[in-house]
């Protein structure tokens, strides 16, 4: 399936405490409201092969929405970060990459952040 809108996270902070999932999530119910096919991964993975499913919807999505929440990015230096890999994959697909900062605890990009990114 083809979305037209991809919302990425940080599921837990540092501490293992609930991260940006309920903004993500609500933001999905809304996008869905006014019509857009959006790809939030709580509903739309079926199985456990996130790659299979993440990597081509971003890659065939117009918008990638990314949630930024207090130190959201700090594990993008890890070459296996989910995050990451979403990221970069945007980057590299040419989509339009929206960032929301629902709570303004964001607490900007981390010195070691990639420079793909």
């Amino acid at each position: 399936m083809d979305y037209e809108i991809f919302v990425s996270y940080r599921r837990t902070d540092a501490k293992g405490n609930i991260s940006g999932r309920d903004i993500a999530r609500l933001l999905s119910k809304e996008f869905k409201l006014y019509g857009y096919k959006t790809f939030f991964d709580y509903s739309e993975l079926k199985d456990n092969d996130f790659a299979q499913t993440i990597i081509p919807a971003i890659e065939n999505c117009k918008i990638f929405i990314l949630v930024l929440t207090k130190d959201s990015l700090v594990r993008c230096s890890n070459a296996d970060d989910w995050v990451r890999q979403e990221i970069k994959t945007a980057i590299d697909n040419n989509v339009k990459i929206i960032t929301v900062n629902p709570d303004n605890a964001f607490n900007g990009w981390p010195e070691q952040l990639p420079e793909e990114l």
